[in-house]
Formats: structure tokens, C-alpha cells, sequence
């Protein structure tokens, strides 16, 4: 019995060590999370990963600055650093989505609509929408799909609807409202598919804010996935149009569950929800095969109450409090495992190169180390 309990209580160690050090492999039955490569990146300041190329094998950034794009190569060296206008001719308003495809630049911008632009900055094509539109929020993942002349994209809200409404009945028509909108640049015909999922929580009847939505094409699937939910949605195309096929749940059982609010309180919403901390997914990726998921199950309210939300830096030690996970399903969305634990102090970015690597940005304010250089870990999902 005593040699039992020494042998458990070196495993408990053994375990915690693993917990604090993002160096190390977590490892759960058959697959396990492992740091295979890192990228040092020659950047002073704020550098955040928006997507890899494969056919041109590099990286798009954000940098510190407003507009500031960084385009680098496989080994982490940039290649081109370069600031989008913020008046003249070529003017950029707010830019609402940004990827890398092909070596050419594609975003949504509020001001000027769809535009391509070589790794340099120069401007290549342009396509503005016939109408004035506002997205509620940045757009993570592609701005659009081509489909021939068609562009298919997140529906974005009309302005004149947003500014003249109020938060209750905006919300209302948003939770009703198809997900993407498609349009011929050729014609301006427009059309609206991707019905919103009636098995979301968004639609039983209360507010509850922005769905923060992204959208990812999987070969023929289109995935939908909304903040505050630890399930997604499988679309399929049907007869011009994309439906919803099926629902995907994680599996989990111990998460906080979102809450929302009447209608009638959505001005109050934040107050009233002030200390809930619901579980959600942060990333979905298409990979050989598999759909890997990074969630977290969000924090019980006795952990949020200790912290000041109103501060910045009690949300950043907050969102420090949360654990990730990742769960892995096969080609028909079926579960094959999750709670499968990541490395504490890595910010997952939506990135993963063409060998199959996550990257996550080092936490400097974790590890309470400052250093001249940005680093980013390559993970990959390995086992059976």
C-alpha cells in the first residue's frame, strides 16, 4: 500500500511538471499533442498569424501597427512587411478579413469591398458590393469562396438596418437570417443560403449577443461553428443551395453552458451575464482526413467572480484561468476522442501548414519572459 501511494503521488508530479511547461508532449489513449518545430520570428512587438498558403508556402500577419501586413516563408523569415493606405485613392476603412491564396492577398474591407493584392501591397482586383454593409465583427478564416463568377460570403448586415435598429430587434432578424450571402459580379444578382441551424442555442428564444460565426470549406462540407457552443453544423451543397445536414456535438457533459437573456433585457445583457464564462470552440481544422476542434468548457462563476472584468489585466489573467483542449473526428464527423489536453501558455492561432502543424504563439506574459523575437510553436496531432 505505501509503495502504491509514493508511485501515485510521483505520477501526480510527474503530471503538474507536464501541465506548466509548454516544451513538454500531453498525451491522453491513443493521440497526443506534440511540439515538433517552432518558428523565431525577427519582429519586435505583436505579431498574429492569419493563414498559410500551401501553394506558396508562407504566412500572412498582422503586425503591430493598424494596416500593417507581414508576409513571411516556411523558416519564419519575412519577406515583405508593408502598412495598407489609410487615405489617398487606394484607402483602406476597416478591414474585416484577410487570407493568403495562390501568393495573393484577399480581404473584405467595409470601405472599398473585395480586393486582391500581390505580397507587396499593390493592389490587383477589386469587386465592391452594390449596396452599404457593416460586419459586427472581424471574420475569421477565408473573407470569401469563388464558385466561377460568384463569390459566396459571410452575410454582412446592411448599415442602414444597423444604425436605424434597435439591439433587440436587430438580433431578432439575425437569428433568423440565413448565414452566407452569394453574389454574381457579374449581374449583382444576390441570393441567401445557409440556413441558420435550428439546433443552435441561439435559437430558443433569448438574446444572447453576436454569434461570432465562422465558416470553413471542408472539400464538398461547408463547417459552421458559433462562439459559445461546443457543437458545429455540416452543410452540404444540394441544388444551388447549401443545407444543413447535420449537427456535431463534442461530446462533453462537464461545460458551462452559455445563458441568454428576454429580449427585452438585451441592453443589460453583459451586466447580466457579467459572470458567466461559457465553454466554446476557438479553431477548426481540415486535415487529412480528420476535423480537429479546439475548444475549452469555460469557467464555473466562482472563478470569474475573482476577477475584475472591467480590467484589462484581470481578463488577461482570466483567460489564463481557462484549459484547452482538442478533440479529433473522422472524414464522417464522428467522434474519435476528445479532451485531449494542449500545452499550457500557447495561443492557438486558425493556422495549420501542409504538414499538418498547428501554430500557436508563446505567451510571453505566461512564462514572464520578455524576448526581442516573436515565437511560434508547430504542433501536430499524432497516434493512431
Amino acid at each position: 500500500m505505501r509503495s502504491s501511494l509514493v508511485l501515485l503521488l510521483i505520477s501526480i508530479f510527474f503530471v503538474s511538471c507536464i501541465n506548466r511547461n509548454a516544451s513538454e508532449t500531453k498525451e491522453i489513449n491513443n493521440f497526443q499533442i506534440k511540439i515538433t518545430d517552432s518558428l523565431q520570428i525577427d519582429y519586435l512587438g505583436s505579431l498574429w498569424m492569419l493563414d498559410y498558403d500551401s501553394s506558396s508556402q508562407q504566412y500572412l500577419a498582422f503586425g503591430n501597427r493598424d494596416k500593417e501586413i507581414i508576409v513571411l516563408d516556411e523558416k519564419g523569415e519575412i519577406i515583405s512587411n508593408f502598412d495598407f493606405a489609410s487615405d489617398g485613392p487606394n484607402a483602406l476603412g476597416w478591414i474585416n478579413a484577410l487570407s493568403l491564396k495562390n501568393g495573393k492577398i484577399e480581404l473584405i474591407d467595409q470601405k472599398s469591398g473585395f480586393l486582391h493584392f500581390d505580397i507587396n501591397g499593390n493592389p490587383l482586383w477589386r469587386y465592391k458590393l452594390p449596396y452599404s454593409f457593416t460586419f459586427i465583427n472581424s471574420i475569421q478564416g477565408r473573407p470569401y469562396y469563388s464558385l466561377g463568377e460568384e463569390l459566396i460570403y459571410l452575410r454582412p448586415e446592411r448599415a442602414d438596418n444597423v444604425y436605424s435598429s434597435t439591439i433587440s430587434s436587430l438580433f431578432q432578424s439575425v437569428y433568423q437570417l440565413p448565414i452566407l450571402e452569394i453574389i454574381d459580379t457579374t449581374t449583382n444578382a444576390m441570393r441567401l443560403t445557409m440556413r441558420f441551424p435550428e439546433t443552435s442555442t441561439y435559437k430558443d428564444g433569448k438574446y444572447r449577443f453576436w454569434m461570432f460565426p465562422n465558416v470553413m470549406k471542408s472539400g464538398m462540407d461547408w463547417i459552421l461553428s458559433f462562439k459559445n457552443e461546443l457543437q458545429f453544423y455540416i452543410y452540404q451543397e444540394r441544388n444551388r443551395e447549401i443545407e444543413l445536414v447535420k449537427t456535431v456535438s463534442l461530446g462533453l457533459s462537464d461545460f458551462v453552458a452559455s445563458e441568454g437573456v428576454p429580449f427585452e433585457q438585451a441592453d443589460d445583457y453583459f451586466e447580466l451575464t457579467r459572470n458567466v464564462l461559457p465553454g466554446s470552440i476557438q479553431s477548426i481544422y481540415s486535415l487529412e482526413g480528420k476535423i480537429l476542434v479546439i475548444y475549452h468548457k469555460g469557467l464555473e462563476e466562482d472563478i470569474v467572480r475573482r476577477f475584475d472584468r472591467d480590467s484589462p489585466e484581470d481578463r488577461e489573467k482570466l483567460n489564463l484561468e481557462k484549459e484547452y483542449f482538442i478533440a479529433v473526428f473522422d472524414s464522417d464527423f464522428q467522434l474519435i476522442q476528445n479532451e485531449i489536453p494542449l500545452p499550457d501558455g500557447l495561443v492557438f492561432s486558425s493556422v495549420i501548414n501542409s504538414n499538418g502543424e498547428m501554430l500557436a504563439l508563446k505567451d510571453q506574459n505566461f512564462f514572464g519572459t520578455e524576448r526581442d523575437n516573436v515565437i511560434y510553436y508547430k504542433l501536430k496531432l499524432v497516434g493512431d
